[in-house]
């Protein structure tokens, strides 16, 4: 099977999986969110601040070397495995002393337990991370696809009866040790593979001239990312943090599904084409604007039906979250291509590079949320944000273009036809809800989304934009295989 169709089978398998992933993602959340109270998400971001954090060293940038390398042995993949199981551990019980730091922190006696029960996902997350990245190193991208759903529908499951029960903000907590307890069952149950009492530290000397990297980066940038959960949770409280994040959730919630299912399978082949500059090159622009056919119609149309869809679906007590919704639906706009770039530094092995950027934009975007800070509002955070985002938007592609020959005009074609053909579907869908008077919030966002998607799939057409070609000229022999009757027997 050529590296192309590995690509687009992998895509489609993670689509279907991370399709379904959402869809039930949305519907929990929903169900969470009308049982819990907002401090109960409050708590667990408060608490997310300090794991996920910690979180970024429990592969130490292992998983990813595994897969960039053109190839590797048995010393490679027992030496990374022990040694992570070994950062896990430490790491779990690292998090278990912390729990009197965060309750200082935030004040909060409660942050106790739940920090100590929040460490356990950090010995059980190694157990599985080498069959990981061997799956993808392979891009059996189906099966890993099919672990993704299954953890999250039994931890989904346990986490809206736990809140039907009254455990409140546990049911939450207690959702990612049964996330991961599924996975690791399932990814031992696929693969063959098992360590063996073997640590080279020559092997894993080799490994961390990639993973040190690209650990650094993942560390700097997390900060960039938390340090507003961080002073929001300690400046203005609890609820207020559980309105922020919400607002941030939601904007993501589609988005990593969009990125992360082209990026996950866009790294594999761009380290098997280490050295192919012109075909790398191919294969970024293709991806950036097969993110951007979604994203940029997901973005700017929620940004048209931000009310209604907040109200419909979280209720009342959230509207606080529509105003910062909308400017961060933009933020997610240049976001959702940013990511993928990130992909090129590290299959062409460019993670000191990746470093000193990441760096560099970290700097900004936290000075930038300070200002938002000092301005005493959640909406100024969201709008400094916003503006940092877009000063960092042309070094973010420049920098890891000139890897793979690719300039940030060439990067602009690529993706401009998609964003207009969504910021035209958008305009006709704040159109139709001038034009017709709905009864209700339903019948308007139903409106309106039904008016915005017809309009971007008739644009797309009409204008023939080539990123949609591509999906029709692959999907076409496909959807006619599942025809019941085909074109057999006559």
């Amino acid at each position: 099977m050529s590296l192309t169709s590995q690509m687009l089978r992998g895509i489609a398998w993670s689509t279907v999986a991370r399709v379904f992933s959402q869809a039930l993602g949305l519907v929990v959340s929903v169900v969470l969110m009308r049982l819990l109270h907002k401090s109960d998400f409050g708590l667990v971001a408060m608490i997310a601040v300090i794991t996920g954090f910690l979180a970024l060293f429990g592969e130490l940038g292992m998983g990813a070397a595994l897969v960039q390398r053109k190839s590797v042995e048995e010393r490679h993949l027992s030496s990374v495995f022990w040694l992570n199981l070994g950062t896990g551990v430490a790491l779990s019980l690292l998090v278990s002393a912390l729990a009197p730091v965060v309750v200082w922190v935030y004040g909060r006696q409660e942050l106790f337990e739940l920090t100590m029960v929040s460490s356990v996902p950090f010995a059980l997350a190694p157990l599985n991370m080498v069959h990981n990245a061997m799956f993808t190193r392979e891009m059996r991208f189906k099966e890993l696809a099919g672990v993704e759903a299954a953890a999250l529908t039994v931890s989904s499951a346990a986490a809206v009866v736990m809140a039907w029960a009254g455990l409140g903000v546990w049911a939450l907590v207690l959702r990612g040790v049964f996330s991961s307890g599924v996975s690791i069952l399932l990814m031992w149950t696929l693969s063959s593979w098992r360590p063996r009492m073997l640590i080279d530290k020559a092997a894993l000397k080799e490994m961390w001239k990639f993973g040190g990297n690209l650990m650094g980066f993942a560390a700097i940038n997390y900060w960039a990312r938390q340090v507003d959960d961080l002073l929001v949770g300690r400046l203005f409280g609890a609820a207020p943090l559980g309105v922020y994040n919400r607002a941030y959730g939601t904007m993501l919630m589609p988005l990593q599904q969009v990125s992360s299912v082209v990026g996950r399978v866009m790294f594999p082949a761009m380290s098997k084409l280490q050295g192919n500059i012109v075909e790398s090159k191919r294969i970024c622009l293709q991806s950036l604007s097969s993110v951007a056919l979604i994203s940029a119609p997901l973005m700017l149309l929620l940004w048209v039906v931000a009310e209604p869809f907040i109200q419909l679906l979280y209720g009342d007590k959230w509207l606080d979250v529509v105003p910062l919704l909308k400017v961060l639906c933009f933020v997610g706009l240049f976001q959702s291509l940013g990511s993928l770039v990130g992909w090129i530094y590290m299959a062409q092995g460019r993670t000191k590079t990746m470093f000193r950027w990441g760096s560099f934009a970290a700097l900004v975007i936290i000075v930038s949320i300070g200002v938002g800070v000092y301005l005493g509002s959640l909406q100024a955070i969201v709008n400094c944000y916003a503006v940092a985002t877009v000063l960092l938007a042309y070094p973010q592609f420049a920098i890891p273009g000139k890897y793979i020959g690719m300039s940030v005009t060439e990067v602009v074609r690529a993706v401009a036809a998609v964003v207009v053909c969504a910021a035209l579907a958008a305009v006709a869908a704040q159109l139709s809800a001038r034009l017709v008077a709905a009864p209700n919030n339903a019948l308007l966002l139903a409106l309106q989304l039904a008016v915005g998607i017809v309009t971007y799939v008739a644009l797309l057409l009409v204008f023939r934009v080539a990123a949609f070609q591509r999906v029709v000229v692959y999907a076409q022999p496909r959807l006619m295989a599942l025809r019941p009757f085909g074109r057999r027997g006559g």
